[in-house]
């Protein structure tokens, strides 16, 4: 009659009394399973539930440590893939089968070591209960480390939850590409919303990075050519640009303009989309004569692809070039064609997205940037606050994102003389570009150029001259002088000098303005036209008829070719003599 194995036939010198001292409450559990129960018979529910938690609970740091951080590893690789789920159920077996077993080896070994150091059967016992048993605080310490790791941790050394995910795409990308290259489709829909939700949130930085590793597993996957790595390329430039990156962003743009057209073709739609980013690139730092012809090569191009408007990357893209003609006819006065590319560029985002979602808002903005230039107060608030009402619940009222419109609005309270109401928002917006974008961004120049002129307006000098001054600064560090931005700030500034009598610095500041504006906008467009009649006033204050004399001419001939006329500005026919 064969012996049934048991943990206790093979060692008889454990009693019961050794059994009871170590496991404390849990005792009658290990007397039945060590005294009773076959070797293959060990099996634990507790352990296999809770895991390193049972182990840790049991005073069995050691087993309890490897099995967490083989659970955290394990979690952190094997996550967004199927995979996952087999390794995890095979790391909860482990201490369902094992745990009685390392459990028990434990007892024999500290009754061995007893042995060897010749303690009496009352030390032992004392070792016994002092070294087994349980304790409560243990698996509660775990958790609190396991939560200080999850969330603690990664702020502390400034690592961001979004990384963990480009982390783990790169170590199993080598082996997807090899063995399984479908299931990297799951890790590209994951990135592309944490680089989104990166973005939204502020982290221009942290989207970069982002989307440079989701474009970096494209590649791996799709190559070089497929539409889904030209769409991160395109979205990585609009984030470089927004982040105020545009030497960078110029450059991507050219390396991938060159090899797009040598790879298909000159005329090619993907061509078309990288000449927009280039438009784009232009407009953020107000060099509208440069992106005006790039703009009507794109829609000269664009035009034998309209019957393929369908897929909504393409309707993105198609709404982008749209979009950016809108602004560059707008600049150069053909405001029936901006109407109408402006409308067809949010008809088209709507249509991508399926409505007013986040994508709109920076379209319903350009049109109430329209309608602003036009004098028409009430269809760009309509417009501005609609933006508002999209971005504002979405991303709240501290997005970077949102900004922007507050300082639209605050500039439409700021026409309209409320003063109070406009600082209030443009303050708003100032502090979150100071935030998010930093302090030599343009979008904070242009906050702090708004600031600026409302407290002239007030009065409060000092104030003024701190916030045009720096506006000046940032704009010249971020994208240099040769711009329309930077002409346009000269003009307040210019105004400040005139009203402390500091004609000569007026008069140098606004004759940098003209020659910048002429450079971009031509000899006679009404953009000129404040330029050249701050410039007038200061040489009617100083006496100069001649020069004075000569810009009246210069305004004279814009007033009779120009198809538009400022509404604030005064009839030439006043300063003639």
């Amino acid at each position: 009659m064969s012996i049934k194995k048991t943990f206790a036939t093979l060692f008889p010198d454990i009693t019961e009394e050794h059994i009871k001292r170590f496991t404390g409450k849990n005792y009658r559990y290990f007397f039945y399973k060590w005294k009773f129960a076959g070797i293959f018979s060990q099996w634990n529910w507790s352990a296999f539930s809770f895991g390193p938690f049972w182990f840790f609970y049991h005073k069995q740091y050691s087993w309890g440590s490897v099995l967490a951080i083989a659970y955290l590893l394990g979690d952190f690789i094997f996550t967004t893939n199927p995979l996952h789920f087999t390794f995890i159920f095979e790391l909860m077996l482990f201490p369902g089968l094992f745990a009685n077993l390392i459990h028990f080896a434990r007892l024999n070994r500290l009754i061995t070591q007893g042995k060897r150091d010749q303690l009496s059967t009352e030390q032992l016992h004392l070792v016994l209960q002092h070294n087994g048993g349980t304790r409560w605080q243990s698996p509660a310490l775990l958790i609190g480390i396991c939560l200080l790791l999850t969330l603690c941790f990664p702020s502390l050394f400034g690592i961001h939850l979004f990384k963990t995910r480009v982390l783990r795409a790169e170590i199993n990308s080598i082996v997807y590409a090899v063995f399984q290259p479908d299931i990297l489709w799951r890790e590209f829909k994951l990135l592309r919303k944490d680089y989104q939700a990166a973005y939204l949130n502020g982290h221009f930085d942290l989207s970069i990075y982002l989307n440079e590793s989701t474009l970096k597993l494209s590649e791996l996957k799709h190559g070089k050519d497929h539409h889904y790595t030209i769409a991160l390329q395109s979205e990585l430039i609009e984030f470089k640009l927004k982040a105020g990156n545009y030497q960078d962003a110029q450059q991507l743009t050219q390396e991938l303009l060159e090899l797009y057209q040598i790879r298909f073709g000159p005329e090619h739609l993907f061509v078309i989309f990288m000449l927009n980013n280039q438009v784009s690139n232009y407009l953020y730092q107000g060099r509208y004569d440069l992106a005006k012809p790039e703009a009507n090569n794109c829609l000269l191009m664009l035009d034998k692809y309209k019957d393929n408007f369908k897929h909504p990357v393409i309707l993105s893209n198609v709404a982008g070039i749209y979009s950016n003609l809108g602004v560059v006819y707008q600049v150069f006065c053909k405001f029936e064609m901006s109407a109408k590319y402006h409308r067809e560029a949010l008809r088209l985002i709507l249509k991508a997205g399926n409505g007013y979602t986040i994508q709109a808002y920076p379209y319903l903005e350009r049109l109430g940037d329209f309608y602003k230039d036009q004098y028409d107060a009430e269809q760009a608030n309509q417009y501005y606050t609609q933006a508002k009402e999209i971005v504002e619940p979405i991303l709240g009222s501290e997005s970077p994102l949102a900004s922007s419109i507050f300082l639209k609005l605050g500039e439409m309270h700021f026409l309209k003389h409320q003063y109070r109401k406009a600082a209030a928002l443009t303050r708003h917006a100032h502090t979150i570009n100071q935030t998010y974008y930093g302090y030599e961004h343009t979008a904070t120049a242009q906050s702090a150029q708004l600031l600026g002129k409302i407290y002239f307006s007030q009065a409060n000098l000092q104030e003024a001259e701190i916030y045009l001054f720096k506006s000046l600064s940032i704009v010249e560090k971020a994208i240099g002088k040769q711009n329309a931005i930077y002409a346009e700030y000269l003009n307040q500034i210019s105004d400040l000098y005139v009203f402390r009598n500091n004609y000569a610095d007026a008069e140098s500041a606004l004759l940098q303005s003209i020659k910048t504006a002429t450079s971009i906008y031509g000899k006679n467009h009404p953009k000129l036209l404040l330029p050249l009649e701050q410039l007038v006033s200061v040489y009617e204050n100083t006496k100069n008829t001649v020069a004075r004399k000569i810009f009246l001419q210069q305004i004279h001939r814009i007033m009779q070719t120009s198809p538009w006329q400022p509404a604030e500005e005064k009839l030439i026919e006043d300063l003639i003599i």
